[in-house]
């Protein structure tokens, strides 16, 4: 497991059998960086789906579609890119990673849990 830390947040990129997992940071720096290590992790393993887990803040949507962007870099069409977003603005991170995803040809859905997403990523 990769893991980014600082005294604020962590972050946890991880690959699990068939997708790479991702829990993203609020802090902007941590997120882009792991947003990055994520792609790559992706490209690395050979992984045909992902999972980005997130807790909504006061993020700022031109940040959120730029880290959005670093996360789907690598992935390849037909990748499959699961969402479970929680806080105020969930509603923007689920539309903003479908976006995100769509221009890379891939399958983004939001789920209410990562057992859900899970599944649907191994499926």
């Amino acid at each position: 497991m990769y893991q980014i830390d600082d005294k604020h947040s962590r972050a946890a990129i991880a690959a699990h059998p068939g997708y790479v997992r991702l829990v993203l940071p609020t802090q902007h720096v941590l997120a882009r960086a792991a947003c990055r290590k994520f792609s790559q992790l992706c490209q690395e393993e050979d992984a045909r789906g992902g999972l980005i887990l997130t807790r909504s803040s006061d993020a700022d949507p031109a940040e959120l579609e730029s880290q959005m962007a670093l996360a789907t870099r690598g992935v390849l069409p037909g990748f499959k890119l699961a969402i479970v977003a929680q806080g105020a603005d969930a509603a923007s991170v689920r539309r903003i990673v479908g976006i995100s995803a769509a221009r890379r040809r891939a399958k983004a859905k939001a789920f209410p849990s990562e057992h859900r997403a899970a599944a649907w990523l191994i499926a």
